[in-house]
């Protein structure tokens, strides 16, 4: 209760100085609007049925790379945490897709491919290699003892996860999936702000900057309220998951 307090204590005393600097015009209003103005068109947008189509639209698009990653890099990482030559084969590749910047991909996938295919395949891969890094690191960390029990009982791939993969992974698998649905977001934003898209935050956020700024950082904060609130559903399964034993 009383971090909520303080936050909202925060969140008065930012908006107090944000108002006031703006209308003593100690920064430049025309660059910087009032607080009061920029909540008010926050909220008229909330409200609208069109920008609610915008926000969908993101959504869709984060979720879809998002998926795509934690179902290609998942079961990639294990892979390589659990055979040597194959993690020697992908490692140097995994680790410089990682290292290219993600907007390096929109173009090589735009040639390739078309429309929202290509802008979730931007996502699924940047994404998929943080899933398939995390994966790897929770084979490498598992207990050696447990594996090697494994080994000598001869299980198949299906029992292996089933009984000692998953439980052993699950933590790190966990933390990967929560930054890369954060990065999900991010690339999904900076995606619809390059290409422009029909609907979608981030094209309403590049076309609102130069005329509308209080639309602009009305987006902005949206879209730090989404990103929170996916944070937050997230914590929030993860919890659920302790709360049933899958995982401590």
């Amino acid at each position: 209760m009383k971090k909520i307090i303080a936050n909202i204590i925060t969140g008065i005393i930012v908006f107090l100085i944000w108002e006031f600097a703006s209308r003593l015009e100690l920064v430049d209003p025309t660059l910087l609007p009032p607080a009061s103005i920029v909540f008010i068109e926050l909220v008229n947008e909330l409200v609208t049925p069109e920008f609610l189509l915008h926000i969908g639209a993101t959504l869709r698009l984060l979720l879809g790379g998002f998926l795509l990653a934690i179902l290609i890099g998942t079961p990639l990482g294990m892979f390589m945490g659990l055979n040597r030559t194959i993690d020697s084969l992908l490692l140097f590749y995994v680790d410089f897709i990682r290292s290219l910047p993600a907007a390096a991909l929109i173009p090589m996938y735009l040639v390739l491919f078309q429309g929202q295919t290509a802008r979730i395949l931007v996502i699924g891969t940047a994404c998929g290699v943080i899933m398939a890094i995390g994966s790897r690191a929770g084979v490498l960390n598992m207990n050696p003892t447990r594996k090697e029990v494994a080994t000598l009982l001869g299980w198949r791939p299906y029992e292996l996860f089933k009984k000692l993969l998953f439980w052993e992974t699950i933590s790190e698998v966990l933390l990967s999936a929560r930054i890369a649905l954060s990065t999900s977001l991010i690339l999904a934003t900076v995606i619809e702000m390059l290409l422009g898209a029909r609907y979608g935050l981030g094209d309403v956020l590049i076309n609102s900057m130069p005329t509308d700024k209080p639309r602009m950082y009305a987006v902005i904060i949206i879209l730090g309220i989404l990103g929170y609130l996916l944070n937050m559903i997230f914590k929030l399964i993860e919890k659920w998951m302790k709360r049933i034993g899958l995982y401590k």
